[in-house]
């Protein structure tokens, strides 16, 4: 039921995207070093529970001193860090260089941040992950089709964690093949939160897409928000997994089946 993207080609369009090439593409792109991430690629444990792949992404410190070295606040850094990652996609995404914003005007700290239980996970997968890029297993919304990002956190295992919009803007990068086809699914970004001036923090970052008019008709990719409460059937909260430390090879803290919706399609084709 999951797909592991270290042997998978079939769901990639005939692209050999293993998690060796995502490494290599993200240094190309971002200008970092892929060895030690390469090391850690060569030696991955099993992937947990819930999971689909093991994906790739540019460790933020790594961004920082190559694209904005005079910010320090962590707050700032992130937003910053979107913001490259997402004028990133409009340059090398193949779809006639469309990409579209509807939170151009609040990626800063006071409308964007990260959600307060993915905090202590990224900062240990920096600590176990010194390089430029980093390694994190990852779904993107199968596991909660048809939830609500609310919900979907409430639903957690005890090792899981919301993704944000580096890692899922980082995924759309290293997969050509995402976001294509308009029935792809959309991802929210259960990692983050976001509001506007003088509201409360209750939406969440997304990606989904729409038709360009202008562009003929052609699907292009979208940054947006939507609320923590909304469900649909086309929308899912993606969310990443660290190895469970406690758990002994072979069996995890939660080891009971996760149901997958039948209506699904695989997230990284």
């Amino acid at each position: 039921m999951y797909v592991n993207l270290q042997e998978d080609r079939s769901s990639l369009g005939g692209e050999m995207n293993t998690i060796r090439t995502q490494i290599k593409n993200l240094a190309e792109i971002f200008d970092l070093d892929p060895r030690p991430a390469r090391a850690f690629a060569m030696e991955l444990p099993d992937i947990p529970d819930g999971a689909e792949a093991w994906v790739a992404r540019p460790a933020i410190e790594a961004l920082q001193r190559n694209y904005f070295p005079q910010i320090n606040d962590p707050d700032k850094m992130h937003c910053r860090g979107i913001e490259l990652v997402l004028s990133k996609i409009q340059e090398h995404r193949e779809l006639h260089n469309q990409f579209h914003s509807r939170l151009e005007r609040v990626i800063k700290p006071n409308q964007l941040r990260i959600h307060s239980r993915t905090v202590p996970f990224l900062d240990q997968i920096a600590q176990a992950q010194k390089g430029d890029i980093q390694i994190i297993a990852v779904q993107l919304g199968r596991l909660y089709c048809e939830e609500s990002v609310s919900d979907a956190r409430l639903s957690f295992f005890e090792n899981e964690f919301g993704l944000d919009s580096i890692t899922v803007g980082s995924v759309i990068l290293t997969h050509p093949r995402r976001f294509i086809n308009m029935d792809d699914r959309y991802v929210f970004c259960a990692g983050e939160e976001c509001c506007g001036e003088h509201i409360e923090f209750k939406n969440c970052p997304s990606f989904d897409q729409f038709l360009s008019r202008s562009g003929g008709g052609i699907s292009c990719i979208s940054y947006g928000y939507g609320g923590i409460h909304y469900k649909s059937s086309f929308y899912g909260a993606a969310s990443g997994f660290v190895p469970e430390l406690r758990a002994t090879k072979g069996k995890r803290v939660r080891s009971w089946k996760i149901p997958i919706p039948m209506r699904t399609q695989p997230v990284f084709a």
